[in-house]
């Protein structure tokens, strides 16, 4: 057995307690006088030998120190599961699964303990990717307790399920936890999500800051594939945020989703690249959200994507209200990746019902976001879709201050705005000497703003806001009497807002206009009522029509 820790103080006291040395990549420091070495344990530290036994005895003696256990960059061999208890303290170690296949496999796991501490550690699966249970086995597999820290952890190696997986927690922190290389290997499709780095469920006040997932994916029988993997998966959890964070080479980058929903999340600064579906994902139940400054490149269907419910009962917390400010996606259906690209229209930002969904998915905002495709053959459809009916309480999917370039079809399509666009389809007969309403039979309708089959003379506006209106109306040829518009706001005409005009004799059509410009509530309406006394009844034409649209 190699010399204890605690016979070399001039050692360690010559460089301060630490002595830099190269871990993963990552500069380390060896251990101080008084932190806790496997070894003092019978740890033998070579990745072949099964060292769990001793280092549970070293855990418990270092939390009674209150030092770390500090594995000096060694690799230790664990056969199944290594528990930690509370407060374990772990750095500079490396762990290697002995029997990946040997039923729920958690490398290292704790359920219920608080303040567990993992600070440079990697944890190597070692399976063949054709053992393990999705959202069941893990390298690193955290159930329950507050205040765990995790900084620069890394987790690789196949079979099903996560590299790192945080369940039921509190208050936590994962600083340059590092995922990849995970894959499954099975003999026919699986349907359905089989591998993801980084799994966050059922958690509140959760951050991540600088975490990396990588190349994870697998077989099924046709070569390598993203296809049923996720960079990250957030499910049921609140005040969670991802900071700085990057997802390349999987199936969907960030998959916020989950039958309990999450709510009250933030993501910065966050890339994701060479998604076979997906690279931002929030979808059935995601709500009050903020995404900022996130690049989406190269995702096969779309770079960013709010999805409704997929299962009955999701409908009560569907996935609404979600800024997306500064975001850009680059190239979206993008076809060079590993496995069969999934059917669909490509699209920069979308904005789709589910299966279940009401008609809920609405509060989602686009500011100031950027689709881009810069292929020499591009292969995005659309910049920005929205698929969900407008509803009438003012809660649009809108894309404000977006720009859309090098898509195939359009710039946008079906993003709602407070904008209304109303036109007669057929001419309306005018009473002579009598102020009349105008029916709008028609219109172009971004914010369920009019019905051409209720209140047709009405426009209403659905949140308050400041408003421009802008009307014209033609009236068929007669030379006698005058004609006139007025502006009418809640029944009440608008001083200001009439247009009296005598013929004088013409004998053309005659067409007037009128615009106002002021502060509605929600629920305030606009009518247009027109006025000609010929001496009988006269058409309006139908090149009458109006606009009225938020512009503040």
């Amino acid at each position: 057995m190699s010399k204890k820790i605690s016979q070399l103080p001039d050692l360690a006291t010559a460089v301060g307690g630490y002595l830099p040395a190269a871990f993963n990549g990552v500069t380390v420091r060896l251990p101080a006088a008084d932190d806790i070495d496997p070894f003092q344990f019978g740890a033998v530290g070579t990745g072949i030998v099964d060292d769990k036994a001793a280092l549970l005895l070293a855990i418990n003696a270092a939390i009674a120190a209150n030092r770390p256990v500090n594995g000096r960059g060694k690799t230790y061999g664990i056969a199944g599961n290594l528990t930690l208890p509370a407060n374990a303290w772990l750095q500079d170690i490396s762990f290697k699964q002995l029997t990946p296949a040997a039923g729920t496999v958690r490398t290292l796991t704790s359920t219920g303990g608080n303040g567990i501490k993992l600070v440079r550690v990697t944890v190597n699966r070692n399976g063949t990717g054709a053992a393990g249970v999705h959202q069941v086995d893990a390298g690193i597999y955290i159930d329950g307790g507050s205040n765990h820290y995790f900084e620069n952890v890394e987790v690789f190696g196949d079979d099903i399920g996560s590299g790192f997986a945080l369940w039921n927690a509190t208050d936590c922190a994962l600083v340059g936890v590092y995922t990849h290389d995970i894959k499954y290997l099975l003999g026919a499709d699986p349907g359905n999500d089989r591998v993801q780095g980084i799994h966050i469920s059922n958690c509140t006040r959760v951050t991540l800051s600088r975490c990396r997932a990588e190349t994870i994916g697998g077989d099924f029988g046709g070569g390598f594939t993203l296809r049923y993997s996720r960079g990250y998966c957030y499910s049921g959890s609140t005040d969670v945020r991802v900071l700085g964070c990057s997802a390349r080479m999987v199936d969907q980058g960030n998959d916020t989703t989950g039958g309990t929903g999450n709510n009250r999340f933030l993501f910065s600064d966050c890339y994701a690249g060479d998604c076979l579906t997906y690279g931002f994902k929030f979808a059935n139940t995601a709500r009050d959200g903020q995404v900022d400054n996130c690049i989406a490149e190269r995702c096969n269907l779309s770079g960013f994507i709010a999805s409704g419910p997929t299962g009955a009962g999701m409908t009560a917390v569907a996935t609404s209200d979600i800024q997306f400010t500064d975001c850009v996606a680059y190239d979206t259906g993008y076809v060079g990746l590993p496995g069969v690209p999934v059917a669909g229209t490509k699209v920069g930002f979308r904005v789709t019902n589910g299966t279940f969904d009401l008609e809920t998915t609405l509060g989602i905002r686009f500011v100031d976001c950027k689709a881009y495709d810069r292929q020499a053959v591009p292969t995005m459809a659309f910049g920005f879709w929205n698929e969900v009916a407008v509803n009438a309480n003012g809660r649009y999917d809108e894309a404000v201050g977006c720009v859309s370039i090098g898509h195939t079809g359009a710039a946008f399509f079906g993003m709602h705005s407070a904008r209304c666009e109303v036109s007669r389809g057929a001419v309306q007969s005018i009473p002579t000497a009598t102020w009349t309403s105008v029916d709008w039979t028609a219109d172009v309708d971004l914010g369920e703003m009019h019905s051409t089959t209720s209140n047709k003379d009405a426009v209403f506006a659905r949140r308050s806001g400041s408003y421009q209106s802008t009307w014209g109306v033609a009236f068929a040829a007669s030379a006698a009497g005058r004609r006139g518009v007025r502006i009418v706001r809640n029944g009440v005409v608008i001083s200001g807002a009439t247009v009296l005009l005598a013929t004088n004799g013409a004998a053309g059509d005659t067409a007037l206009q009128a615009s106002w410009v002021s502060v509605m509530d929600a629920g305030d309406n606009l009518r247009i009522e027109v006025f000609q006394d010929s001496g009988g009844a006269l058409n309006l034409q139908t090149t009458s029509g109006g606009v009225v649209e938020q512009v503040s």
